[in-house]
Formats: structure tokens, sequence, C-alpha cells
């Protein structure tokens, strides 16, 4: 949330946000609007370790919200430990050539976030395949060549290890 900030929304915006939801139907670019509007109070609200009720309450805002659903979906399902969970809305995002533009810039810290939960459900061949797809220009990519490293380590190919490392 704090590396990718956007403008201040007032906590009285955020307090209202489910009564917006019910202004149906909507047009898809304010529809849009009100997802990243939801997505950052979810951000917001697991920064502020905010009670489940309340995170959960959110995530039903984001129902039938395609992207921006699975990536709250994905971020509290890894908060909560189920990194399994994960995997699926993860990988959705991964391979969405156009996501939204709230989500975008996120792409190569959700590479990064789907090739841990493979790692931690021991899919270290998976894990690989999606390191390896971290753009080399992204600020990301130091991250992404020491869990490369152990991901090679844990899979046996102990040369890729030490070469990943370098």
């Amino acid at each position: 949330h704090r590396q990718y900030s956007i403008f201040a929304i007032p906590r009285s915006v955020f307090e209202a946000l489910p009564n917006y939801f019910r202004s149906r139907p909507l047009p898809p670019v304010a529809q849009a609007v009100l997802w990243d509007a939801a997505v950052q109070l979810f951000l917001l609200q697991l920064d502020e370790n905010a009670p489940a009720q309340k995170i959960t309450q959110t995530l039903g805002l984001l129902k039938e919200g395609g992207r921006f659903e699975d990536f709250a979906s994905a971020l509290w399902a890894i908060h909560n430990g189920k990194m399994t969970e994960a995997i699926g809305p993860l990988s959705r995002l991964v391979s969405d050539d156009s996501l939204p533009a709230g989500l975008s810039p996120r792409l190569n810290e959700l590479k990064l976030l789907l090739a841990r939960a493979y790692y931690e459900t021991e899919k270290y061949s998976e894990s690989i395949r999606v390191l390896d797809q971290v753009d080399k220009r992204s600020n990301e990519l130091i991250l992404a060549l020491i869990n490369l490293s152990w991901a090679h380590l844990m899979a046996g190919h102990h040369a890729n290890a030490i070469g990943a490392a370098l």
C-alpha cells in the first residue's frame, strides 16, 4: 500500500463506500473506480490490523470485481497463511494481459507473491518458472533473484542456485 500509494481518500468516503455499491446499475468506469477504492480500503484495513469481520465486509464489496476481487482475496489468503488458496487468484492476475490500471503497476510484486505461494506449497519448479518472468528492470528483481536461488536449491538444482545468487 505504501509502495504504490494513491491520493488520500478521506475516511468519510471509505465509511460510505458500501452505499456507493448499492447504486445500480453503474457504468463500467464508475464500477472500476469503486472496486479500486474498495481495494484501497482493504489494504488500509490490513495495514491497520482491522478486525476480520470488517475486512470480510470489504471483501464482500469486491464480489464480481474480477481482478480486483482476485487481488484482495489472494492477499487475504496470504495474510491468513493459506498459500494454496492464493495460487488461483494470483495465477489469474499474473496471466492477465490487461490488468486494471490500479493493479498493473503491481505485476512484478504479484509474480513474487505467486512464486512465494508455490514455494511455500513445495512446488519449486512452478516457483522458478514465475520468478524467471519478473521484469529484469523491476525494483523487485533483487527479491526475485534471492527467491530464485532458494527455489533452485530446494528443487535440487545446486548449480542454478549458485548462479541465481551471483
